[in-house]
């Protein structure tokens, strides 16, 4: 089960995305003119052909990860965000604990710790929050793919004059749509990992746990000593 579940990390973060990047190489392609041509192409393409593409998408999306995430960061407190929050209500406002505030810094825990925490004593929750974890990852680099259309669907415009543009501008437009989107959505489930994770933390009272550890297995040894 972890084997699959890491295989599914893997292909929604990073596969899936940079898959969809190499294949949009093909708008530069001026033999494919119709979405026919497209699907002809989907048809031909064998298992091992196949294999490979996921393969250099993995290494594409894990390449192009931190930039993703540094773009969606950079929008995150920005006008565009709290316009989109406002319509699509996705409750990108994080939920403040005392351990997970910057002004108490005697309190405050690291992210590690707290990833520690919530994977050792509540791996239930530990699974529920990484899938949001990869759900952010996928839609940011989701995000970058859609990019990557808009550049290759102006260079084709400009390049070979389609004699049906209105199509292009469609995709163009879609792509547009689309990469706020996806970017909107991996700031969300980002928010979303972390408030579940100081929720898991604070339900749980899993920062007790720590300190009762040492005082408990202390006593027992006193307690067996002859």
């Amino acid at each position: 089960m972890e084997k699959l579940i890491n295989s599914a990390f893997d292909f929604f973060a990073y596969a899936l995305p940079g898959a969809f990047i190499i294949l949009s190489l093909l708008i530069l392609d001026k033999n494919n003119d119709t979405v026919q041509d497209y699907l002809n192409f989907a048809q031909n393409l064998k298992a091992g052909g196949a294999t490979v593409l996921l393969a250099a998408g993995y290494v594409l999306g894990f390449v192009l990860t931190p930039l993703g995430r540094k773009m969606y960061r950079k929008f995150q407190k920005g006008g565009i965000f709290k316009k989109m929050n406002a319509w699509l209500e996705g409750g990108l406002e994080k939920v403040q604990y005392d351990f997970d505030d910057d002004t108490q810094p005697d309190k405050k825990m690291s992210i590690s710790e707290k990833y520690i925490l919530v994977r050792e004593y509540s791996p239930l929750n530990f699974r529920h929050i990484e899938s949001w974890h990869v759900y952010s990852l996928m839609s940011h680099n989701m995000a970058i793919a859609n990019i990557a259309v808009c550049v290759f669907v102006v260079i084709r415009l400009a390049a070979y004059r389609p004699d049906h543009p209105w199509l292009w501008i469609f995709v163009l437009s879609g792509a547009l749509i689309f990469f706020w989107l996806f970017l909107y959505s991996a700031a969300k489930f980002n928010i979303w990992s972390m408030n579940e994770q100081n929720a898991a933390i604070q339900a749980l009272q899993l920062r007790l746990r720590t300190q009762q550890a040492p005082a408990s297995s202390g006593s027992d040894s006193t307690h067996r000593q002859p």
